[in-house]
């Protein structure tokens, strides 16, 4: 319990894929109940409440935290919220960067709570990765990680540059991030591994 000042100060609390939490129109009805469930407890925590944090090792000893001071980041893909956007601000055509423009009415109208995304006091947009960003992913990161297991394995891992861009440019493709990268880099050599 001595780091609950600290956390209480200077704590960040990262909700990462925020974006799949959002109440999606004609989606089943448990699927949209839960979300909206799970909108409305995270607006008691960003908004501000005390709550009872368990340690990492499930045990029964816990600290009681209040959340008012705390830092939170939402962040995620928002797959959709470009033509969102556009459609919010009429625009005739989808325009590649209509998300620069995001606010709060195109957030909720997307499928979150006013209540909610009206905490968050600031919002970023950045670009879509592209196939060079995804190179650079997949060079610095996940292929020196597949290397290394890949040798504790005694196999060595060369992958040849042209073979490197097929990934890059697939997982552009694919729209979901740098995520893909590994899973699909793992399709193709699960035999020989």
């Amino acid at each position: 319990a001595d780091f609950v000042p600290i956390v209480e100060r200077f704590g960040v609390v990262v909700l990462d894929e925020f974006d799949k939490l959002r109440i999606v129109p004609g989606a089943d009805e448990r699927s949209m109940a839960r979300n909206r469930a799970l909108q409305a407890e995270l607006l008691t925590i960003t908004e501000g409440s005390v709550i009872q944090a368990k340690h990492e090792d499930g045990g029964d000893q816990g600290a009681t935290v209040r959340t008012h001071g705390i830092l939170h980041i939402a962040v995620g893909a928002f797959e959709g919220l470009n033509a969102q956007v556009a459609r919010n601000h009429q625009h005739q055509q989808v325009l590649p960067n209509a998300y620069e423009q995001a606010a709060l009415e195109d957030l909720t109208k997307y499928g979150f709570l006013e209540e909610l995304v009206g905490r968050f006091s600031a919002f970023l947009t950045l670009p879509p990765l592209n196939a060079d960003h995804l190179l650079l992913i997949l060079n610095q990161h996940v292929l020196p990680v597949v290397e290394q297991e890949m040798a504790d394995d005694h196999i060595t891992l060369i992958v040849d540059p042209s073979a490197r861009w097929k990934f890059a440019e697939r997982a552009a493709l694919n729209m979901v991030g740098a995520r893909s990268l590994r899973s699909d880099l793992e399709d193709h050599l699960w035999r020989a591994w």
